[in-house]
């Protein structure tokens, strides 16, 4: 992250806007890198909780200068308050109606010298959708995993499950995981191997693995 917008964000004075703040990497590095005063803007309660959590390990110096804002950034009437903006891993998440609303937010939120720094989408969609596993991470007794699709319209979050005793050897065997499915009401999913038959259900009908 710093090498991408590390430059631009110590360059700060007037503020740093971070736009679809997610857990917080970037405004992590602007209080980190920067004097100025920090708007972190996430509307998802998911990812602002992670934000917040991080947020609140910090120093009462660092937190005092970062405001997040639970709406999206056309609700928020930010006016001239920052003179870097970052959008990182988000524009292209956003139907063209929604892009529109956001340029004009992002010009009366930006100071007349500021600078808008944003990662551009992929020029075109994969031919076809690939479900990859994402690396487990062992927290205590549980492990933690998820699955990312190359489309990037299906998003699950991980949830825990035990590791313990002969689970461990079950695992290693390749037994299921537990995954938690935002895209579907946030209801546990179990991994289902070999190709889905379902095709109404599932957009990875060609892959090895899927979730329903």
């Amino acid at each position: 992250m710093r090498r991408l917008y590390g430059r631009e964000i110590a360059g700060a004075r007037s503020g740093v806007l971070d736009i679809g703040a997610g857990t917080g990497r970037v405004t992590m590095l602007a209080l980190a890198d920067s004097w100025a005063d920090v708007h972190a803007v996430e509307p998802a309660r998911a990812m602002r909780t992670s934000l917040l959590t991080r947020l609140a390990t910090l120093p009462a110096e660092q937190r005092d200068r970062v405001t997040v804002h639970p709406h999206p950034l056309d609700e928020t009437a930010l006016d001239a308050v920052a003179d870097a903006a970052v959008c990182h891993n988000m524009i292209g998440c956003l139907p063209p109606a929604v892009r529109e609303r956001l340029w004009s937010a992002i010009g009366r939120a930006l100071t007349p010298d500021g600078s808008l720094f944003l990662q551009l989408p992929p020029a075109r969609l994969p031919v076809r959708t690939v479900v990859r596993l994402l690396a487990d991470k062992r927290v205590g007794a549980h492990v933690y995993g998820g699955v990312h699709d190359d489309v990037g319209r299906r998003l699950p979050h991980p949830h825990p499950r035990r590791l313990l005793g002969q689970d461990r050897g079950r695992r290693a065997a390749g037994a299921h995981r537990d995954v938690l499915d935002v895209a579907r009401d946030a209801r546990p999913a179990r991994r289902r191997t070999g190709p889905c038959t379902d095709s109404s259900r599932c957009r990875a009908a060609t892959t090895r693995s899927c979730w329903p």
